[in-house]
């Protein structure tokens, strides 16, 4: 990808009681480009450098190269990485999801949400497959898509039964006779 727009921070790290301040960054081909927009748009000469007594001036702003804010051409737009990042992933779960409706051989999901299992009737969480509820794929799909956190995992029809009667096999060595 073409980087189109370098990002140039002040380095709060080097002002005095920088955590007080909130980033602030600016697009420019150079530094000296930087420090100029930095002292136009923010109120940076109101800042003491750490361990002296002195003002921040053009000369003493502390800038650096802030490659995680650049910026690059993305299908014609000027992105972050983050942001471009951001929509490979969501394509690729709109992809996902597509996939699923597709198939014919899936006709249930689980839906999951940060690696719990959603419960019958989406009351709840568990971390079991085996406790966690069977939607219709549709419908799992309309939820996930509804929700970043959601995510919608197709179910082996025969893998899930089986796992079923195990559960309930188990279940029945427990039953107490009167």
């Amino acid at each position: 990808m073409k980087l189109t727009e370098k990002c140039w921070s002040v380095n709060l790290d080097k002002i005095d009681e920088g955590y007080c301040y909130s980033k602030q960054s600016v697009y420019a081909e150079t530094r000296n480009k930087a420090k100029s927009l930095l002292m136009q748009k923010y109120e940076v000469l109101d800042m003491i450098l750490n361990g002296t007594n002195e003002e921040v001036t053009y000369l003493t702003l502390p800038v650096y190269r802030d490659k995680d804010g650049d910026k690059y051409d993305f299908n014609g737009k000027s992105l972050t990485m983050n942001e471009i990042e951001n929509l490979i992933r969501k394509q690729e779960r709109i992809d996902s999801f597509n996939t699923i409706i597709k198939n014919n051989n899936i006709t249930h999901c689980y839906i999951r949400k940060r690696g719990s299992y959603c419960r019958p009737n989406c009351c709840g969480y568990t971390e079991f497959q085996s406790v966690a509820g069977i939607y219709e794929k549709e419908y799992a799909i309309k939820l996930a898509k509804s929700c970043n956190e959601l995510d919608a995992i197709p179910i082996d029809n025969k893998t899930h039964n089986k796992m079923i009667i195990e559960r309930i096999e188990d279940l029945k060595t427990r039953i107490i006779n009167n």
